[in-house]
């Protein structure tokens, strides 16, 4: 019974440290800002930025309610809540960008966990690990992207 604590602590560490350096790959990725599909603006943070300070552009599927305002209420709160981060629109996007990319994190978690239960530990550490660097995940970690945001809820 001994012997499995040290490991089990041992691997809980090994699990932050790779939360951490997961949520700085996530974090450098965001810190260039390129649009990788137009859906992110147009879709989400357009949106949320209405809702947030009042103005902004309304598309047809907004227009028509072909869409749901789910997602973009939910990043209207994290922009009026991080704006104070940065000046104009830098500091409301650098919280939408941690704040999606600590949900990210969600994929990291289940890697460890499914390949550990299938596995063990060493699967697990494999399996987390790939989840914490692999560049799309990186990437696509702190976008505003809805599929991305319901993959790592899923």
């Amino acid at each position: 019974m001994e012997l499995r604590r040290p490991r089990s602590l041992l691997s809980k560490h090994f699990l932050l440290v790779l939360f951490l350096i997961a949520l700085l790959f996530r974090l450098a990725a965001a810190r260039f800002p390129n649009v990788v599909h137009p859906d992110e603006i147009f879709q989400t943070e357009e949106p949320a930025h209405r809702l947030a300070y009042g103005y902004g552009v309304v598309t047809w599927e907004w227009r028509e309610g072909a869409r749901s305002w789910v997602f973009p209420t939910f990043l209207a709160g994290i922009m009026r809540t991080t704006d104070w981060m940065g000046a104009h629109s830098a500091g409301y996007l650098r919280g939408v960008a941690l704040i999606l990319s600590l949900i990210s994190l969600t994929t990291v978690w289940f890697g460890f966990a499914w390949a550990k239960r299938a596995s063990g530990i060493a699967a697990a550490i494999i399996a987390s690990g790939c989840c914490a660097i692999w560049y799309q995940l990186a990437d696509f970690g702190g976008r505003a992207l809805t599929e991305v945001v319901a993959t790592h809820l899923l």
